[in-house]
Formats: structure tokens, sequence, C-alpha cells
């Protein structure tokens, strides 16, 4: 049977709320998993907690946590960095490898949750990166001054964040770690979808979900989603 467990986490200037779900016998990887902004560890709708659940029935341990400033960790949203985001997900990555054992590590994470997960590869030695909706654009300018409204005023989020989301070049943080990464997009998510192919040629293995959008709203999406996941990281234990 597997089991969940909920612990926190003192990181860097703070602590995160971490969650692990654990398969019934010795895992044979650890995935750490980065959710997207404004959400938390249980994803849109509890996605990330049913994928993660479904991955620890496959064999494999998935830690989940909230950065500091969402969900339940410490700090103010208004703080959120990207920096801070690879911070935390290093973080907790080495604290869950202490706790489970010298296993091979996957990262991934969920829209711009992709972008701390392509750059906490080499920090944590990854085998391997998973991306969800996450199209990793580099060379992005953002029209924005002072504080900015986002997700339709639900938060806000000051310049900084976007000037160094302007610097970031995650796509060659992937490819300078060296490790094979996955993007599982819906069908329906247009933004994701005009990126796929670049990132394909770039060396990533692509999956399109049908019928699904951004954020895998239906359960064929969800199945077929963690089943790709558990596909992608036993291709990479294999080759190891």
């Amino acid at each position: 049977m597997t089991r969940r467990t909920e612990e926190v986490l003192e990181v860097p200037g703070g602590w995160c709320l971490t969650v692990t779900d654990l398969p019934a016998g010795t895992p044979r990887a650890l995935v750490v998993c980065a959710h997207g902004l404004t959400g938390d560890r249980s994803g849109p709708a509890g996605l990330l907690a049913e994928w993660a659940a479904r991955l620890a029935a496959h064999g494999l341990a998935v830690v989940r946590f909230d950065f500091r400033g969402s969900g339940e960790s410490s700090g103010a949203f208004e703080q959120t960095s990207f920096r801070g985001m690879v911070e935390d997900m290093v973080a907790v990555g080495s604290w869950a490898l202490g706790q489970i054992g010298p296993v091979p590590l996957v990262t991934a994470g969920i829209s711009i949750g992709g972008v701390p997960a392509a750059l906490s590869a080499r920090p944590l030695g990854a085998a391997a990166a998973v991306l969800m909706s996450s199209d990793l654009i580099e060379d992005v300018r953002f029209d924005t001054a002072g504080m900015t409204a986002i997700r339709g005023g639900e938060a806000h989020l000051p310049a900084r964040f976007f000037r160094e989301r302007e610097e970031l070049r995650p796509r060659q943080e992937l490819l300078a770690a060296g490790v094979p990464w996955l993007l599982l997009y819906g069908e329906d998510d247009v933004k994701v979808s005009r990126a796929a192919a670049d990132l394909a040629a770039l060396g990533a293995e692509v999956v399109a979900v049908p019928a699904a959008d951004h954020l895998f709203g239906s359960g064929r999406a969800r199945t077929r989603l963690a089943a790709s996941t558990a596909e992608f990281v036993d291709r990479t234990l294999n080759r190891g």
C-alpha cells in the first residue's frame, strides 16, 4: 500500500510544507515536483496530488511542496523569485534524497514550475526532467513596471520578478544538464503547442495529450499524464 506523509522543512529564509507519496516497496526513483505560479503542492483541482499517487503506485517516490510565499509555506507571494524557487526545490530534493536513499532523481514542474525544474536539474544531479504544460520560453520581454496584477487581480508581483525571468535560459540549462527530458502538454493548449516543435528540435521527448487543456482537466487526460510520466521514467531508468 502506498503512503503519504507531510512535513515542514526549513529552507534558506523560511520553511516549506512538503508532501511525499511513497510506494509500497523500495522506491525505484524520486520525483521532485514544482507547482505553477499562484498554485500549490496539490495542483489545480488536485491534479498534482492525483498524479503523485499514481506514480507512487508505479513504484516511484514523489515529493511535492509549496514554494515560499505560496500555499501553506512561509513568506509572502509578492517576494516570489525564480532564485528562491530554485533554492526551495534544491533544498527539498536534497532533503528527500536523504530520507529515501541514493536513487535516481527526476525534476518535474507544471506550467511556470517547469522553469525551476529545469534550473534545478544540474544542482540536484537529476537523471531526467519532466515538464507539464511548460514551454520554457527564452528571450522573452514583459511590458511591466511597478507592481503588476496577475490572474485577474488575484495576486500581484513586482517588476523585478519579470526582469529576472527575462534573463533566464531554462532551455539552455536543461541542455547543459545533458539529461533526457519530457514535455507533456494538452493538444488544446495553444501556447505550449506552438513551442512543442522547438523543444523537440532541442531533444525533448514530446507527448501531446488528446482533448486536454493547459491544466489537464479531464479524468482521461490525467490518466494519460501519469502513465506517460511513468513510462518516461521507466525508459530513463532502463537506459541507466
